[in-house]
């Protein structure tokens, strides 16, 4: 955690002081150890590793590694001669007298650059990759930052201050454009540089938290640490607070951590942090003037908007993440940078609303059809280089397979099956071309995994259930137990299994079926529908193939769902509309409860599945006082829970108080 950084930094000061005291009293073998490296390895990066002004930390790390250059084979001491090197020039920058004569063969450091004219021209160069998307304007940027960073002196914080901010913000957008993990570090590392170095009441702070945040943000994307989560919030909202109200910048400050806390939610599945992020990006929209800036920004609600609509199935924010999305593009010409990101938000916002039940089928495949043609102009205007070209080809397949679902819905005379696969082939190779362009670690490859099972198996050829149930049990296994997705990346993991099953037969298929189902019911973080959508899945397959105790097992778990699917914070219509989705479950429960001879069950059955919007008008609420009394912080921090939570402060939203 950030705010525990120097106790962190002054403790790994100790340790390697130790070593290094060791190693001369006694030999090398303790700065040799694996763990003295990793100890190096993390006093650099939270001391400020190249971009250090850190005297102290600069000499423990210089003597650290040239014991360890001296004791190490020639061939494993690459490392430690770039360190020893990197970090002779750290100490020359910070004072050149506390370096030994012996270095003094170093050549002169640029006493007489001109920082403002590098900085402007490093600034001009960030400015045309912002306008054109021209990676190579953003590589010289960086070039130069780096490079007077190297040779303005530390007794300087003036020049070096905004460089390193400028610095912090064009790695963290590089990273996140190639997926660069050592340029995020380094982002890190340059924007708490920046911010050591200005004082506590400045309100230069703000911008440089802003990009601090937005790092931490990209670098959690992509190893998936939840402590660069809670930093980047922690970060995002001190550059909001109060005494930076009047900072020209504040709009996009609030927009970066509507982003963050968006992030958040997909990955712990709390939805306080999606309903922060909605209130942040209206809050930034209400104060941005810039009609490009706005733009960005209403993309970047419709994203929150599409997500907190599937939580609360609110018609009026589905509506509205449409609406904005057809204003933006119809703002945007042909040749603008951004324009398949923000066809990619309005294909995302049509096929929300035509899968969440709320329009008949034939508006749902008028939605979906328009979907995917705007899925189709997204791909056309992104080529491989592109910052969201994965996303536009991930999303491309989405939407095909979502039309394939209305194809076997809709009534006779129903489209050619050849379209379906056409439309399952033209998903299938979107995907193949993003898993084989996409790094195995990157977090979002179990969702194109998943989706290359699903539309595999929609596909319908025998050949292609094999394949499609490995990649849905790879994507089982690379989603956290806590993540909101695994839910429903268990569910189809189930559904390739039984496909495989129906075509030979193999029990063991239906068994781990029945497995991945219960798990995917079982699940505390993830969407309520895809619970129950596996729930009933588990239960109507072993029905099928007469198993009295799981059919049994499976329709009891979907029943017991559906208070939580048609839960308190949903308006009346929406309840009744989801309910009636489900309205047959409580009586196939209570069908296989009589033939497994618990007529009991069967009557309880059927009374939890017809009275559950009566139940919740009879259940009443626990007097908040007898919490306090026995757990005051956890009172205080429900009750803080509450009113962000409260319909009076939301726009558009009732949740529970």
């Amino acid at each position: 955690m950030i705010q525990d950084e120097s106790s962190h930094q002054i403790t790994l000061m100790q340790a390697l002081t130790a070593r290094i005291g060791t190693a001369i009293q006694h030999g090398p073998q303790a700065v040799l150890e694996p763990e003295a490296r990793r100890e190096a390895e993390k006093l650099a990066e939270l001391s400020g590793g190249r971009y250090s002004c850190d005297l102290a930390a600069a000499a423990c790390l210089l003597n650290f590694h040239i014991l360890r250059y001296r004791a190490l084979p020639e061939d494993d001491d690459a490392w430690d001669h770039q360190q020893v090197t990197t970090w002779i020039a750290v100490i020359r920058r910070i004072d050149p007298r506390m370096l030994p004569p012996s270095f003094s063969i170093l050549p002169e450091l640029g006493d007489n650059v001109d920082e403002m004219a590098l900085n402007a021209a490093a600034v001009e160069h960030a400015d045309r990759y912002e306008r054109t998307g021209d990676h190579e304007s953003l590589q010289r940027a960086i070039a130069l930052w780096r490079c007077g960073l190297d040779v303005i002196r530390c007794d300087r914080p003036g020049a070096r201050i905004p460089m390193l901010s400028n610095l912090c913000g064009a790695l963290a957008t590089y990273a996140d454009d190639h997926d660069d993990l050592d340029a995020a570090d380094e982002a890190v590392i340059a924007g708490r540089q920046a911010l050591r170095g200005l004082p506590e009441d400045s309100i230069d702070r703000a911008p440089v938290m802003a990009h601090l945040g937005v790092a931490l943000q990209h670098r959690f994307t992509m190893r998936g640490h939840l402590a660069d989560l809670d930093d980047s919030l922690f970060i995002g909202r001190a550059s909001v607070s109060g005494k930076y109200a009047t900072h020209p910048g504040r709009p996009t400050f609030l927009a970066n951590l509507a982003l963050t806390l968006r992030i958040g939610f997909q990955r712990t599945g709390r939805l306080a942090y999606l309903v922060e992020s909605v209130s942040q990006y209206r809050r930034a929209r209400s104060l941005e003037t810039r009609p490009d800036s706005q733009a960005t920004i209403d993309t970047n609600l419709i994203g929150s908007l599409l997500l907190l609509f599937e939580q609360t199935h609110q018609r009026r924010d589905i509506d509205e993440a449409v609406r904005i999305g057809r204003e933006i593009v119809a703002g945007v010409p042909p040749e603008h940078p951004q324009l398949p990101g923000r066809l990619l938000n309005l294909s995302s916002a049509l096929q929300t609303r035509a899968t969440m039940g709320l329009t008949s089928l034939a508006e749902g495949f008028t939605d979906i059809s328009e979907a995917v043609s705007v899925a189709r102009e997204a791909v056309s205007h992104a080529d491989e280089r592109h910052p969201v070209w994965v996303l536009c080809q991930g999303n491309l397949a989405v939407v095909l397979q979502t039309r394939i679902n209305f194809m076997s819905g809709l009534p006779v005379p129903h489209p050619d099956p050849r379209e379906r696969e056409a439309d399952a082939s033209e998903a299938a190779a979107a995907l193949r071309a993003v898993l084989a362009a996409s790094p195995e670690a990157r977090p979002d490859r179990a969702g194109h995994l998943n989706n290359l099972g699903l539309v595999l198996r929609l596909r319908g050829r025998p050949e292609d259930l094999h394949e499609a149930v490995g990649h849905a049990g790879e994507a089982v296994a690379l989603t956290a137990a806590n993540h909101h997705n695994r839910t429903s990346h268990l569910s189809n993991w189930g559904s390739a299994l039984e496909a495989r099953f129906l075509g030979t037969g193999n029990r063991a298929d239906l068994q781990e079926a029945f497995s991945a189902w219960k798990e995917a019911s079982e699940s505390t973080v993830g969407a309520p529908p895809a619970r129950i959508a596996a729930a009933i899945k588990w239960g109507r397959r072993a029905a099928a193939q007469g198993d009295p105790d799981n059919a049994v097992a499976g329709y009891q778990a979907a029943v017991a769902l559906l208070p939580v699917v048609a839960w308190r914070g949903l308006q009346r219509t929406a309840q009744e509309k989801l309910l009636g989705i489900w309205s047959g479950v409580a009586c196939d429960a209570a069908a296989w409860a009589l033939h497994n001879r618990r007529p009991d069950s069967a009557v309880q059955l059927l009374e939890q599945g017809h009275s559950v919007l009566w139940a919740q008008q009879l259940q009443t609420r626990t007097d908040p006082q007898k919490l306090a009394a026995v757990d005051p912080d956890l009172a205080a921090r429900l009750d803080d829970i509450r009113r962000e939570l409260d319909p009076s402060t939301i726009h558009g939203l009732t949740l529970p108080g």
